[in-house]
């Protein structure tokens, strides 16, 4: 099959990756800067944005983004976001990880930029052996992100998954749209996000908040098996896309939906502390009437906040702050 397709996958069993550790991080100048995205949680601002054009519509992953650089159809070098200016190379580490084609049937220069990301699934499955190990893991954003910055590649965890999100050069070739550019890094081997065409009316006219609140309904995060944090709404004509430019922060191609907070009602029990067999100091606080989801949302941010007192953790997620409010056990408390 990878003679016939000319595609060898990082994970083949044909490629066995010998674990090395290396000397450290060498730091590389991105060709083109990683811009953010403009921001909105208001359907309203998405009908401004989207006017007479058709978008695609993809997930915001939650995890590392990556740089990958082919040439003469071979991985040649993989570099982080880093500030946006600059990032790390990765290449050894993300030879690990699961769809990184290692060779490909394009031959010429290929730049693409995508998420390395760990499934909720295997979340789940892992967060318990890494805990016991002194490695407190509230999200798999950040076994992602510390997963691929192990200079020992024997430590990167074989669950990340690389899911391409767009292509930035390819020599010569020319795709008139996001759509076909997608189509292609799929010929190629690649895993692409997720993507849902929001199409333009003409007997409408324009886009309707309906029909953007519709795409949206069909992005719902629960229906995405790898974490999100929104919504990427962008042209799916590429030469409009970029007759629009850009600001130092954004370009004006794309822009990306936040949905907006929850809020949740519950009874504060209490904080107590539990040993892990290896030692490690685990914070439990006792709550009742919360949703699950919002649970493993502040279970997070207590792991992920460590060397922070408690009352600065509570703060930051909008939970009232217990000694300025002087909240104690059976108290009614919200996030807000």
């Amino acid at each position: 099959m990878e003679k016939k397709t000319g595609i060898i996958m990082s994970d083949s069993p044909t490629q066995k990756v010998q674990g090395n550790v290396l000397p450290g991080f060498t730091k590389v100048k991105h060709s083109e800067s990683m811009l953010s995205s403009a921001k909105t949680k208001n359907s309203a601002d998405l009908v401004k944005f989207v006017g007479e054009q058709e978008v695609i519509v993809t997930y915001k992953l939650d995890g590392l983004t990556i740089v990958l650089m082919y040439d003469g159809g071979e991985l040649k070098k993989a570099v982080t976001r880093g500030n946006g200016t600059e990032g790390e190379d990765v290449t050894e580490q993300i030879r690990c990880i699961s769809g990184v084609p290692l060779k490909i049937p394009f031959t010429d220069k290929l730049v693409l930029r995508g998420e390395c990301v760990l499934s909720w699934k295997d979340f789940e499955r892992i967060k318990e052996d890494l805990t016991e190990q002194g490695k407190p893991c509230g999200h798999p954003r950040n076994i992602a992100a510390g997963s691929v910055r192990q200079l020992d590649t024997n430590a990167v965890i074989r669950e990340l998954q690389y899911i391409a999100f767009s292509m930035n050069e390819g020599s010569d070739m020319e795709f008139g749209t996001k759509s076909e550019q997608m189509a292609f890094l799929n010929r190629n081997g690649f895993t692409t996000v997720h993507q849902l065409k929001c199409r333009y009316i003409p007997a409408a006219k324009k886009h309707t908040k309906t029909e953007m609140e519709h795409c949206i309904d069909g992005m719902k995060p629960e229906d995405c098996p790898y974490p999100v944090d929104g919504l990427i709404f962008e042209y799916d004509f590429v030469d409009y896309g970029r007759s629009l430019g850009g600001t130092s922060h954004h370009n004006n191609n794309m822009i990306a939906f936040k949905w907006s907070d929850e809020t949740y009602t519950t009874t504060f029990r209490g904080i107590d502390y539990r040993a892990t067999r290896t030692g490690v100091i685990s914070m439990i606080i006792h709550i009742s009437g919360f949703g699950q989801q919002a649970f493993n949302r502040l279970w997070s941010a207590i792991e992920n906040s460590r060397h922070t007192t408690l009352n600065r953790v509570i703060a930051a997620l909008g939970i009232p702050n217990i000694e300025r409010r002087g909240i104690k056990n059976a108290d009614m408390v919200y996030k807000n």
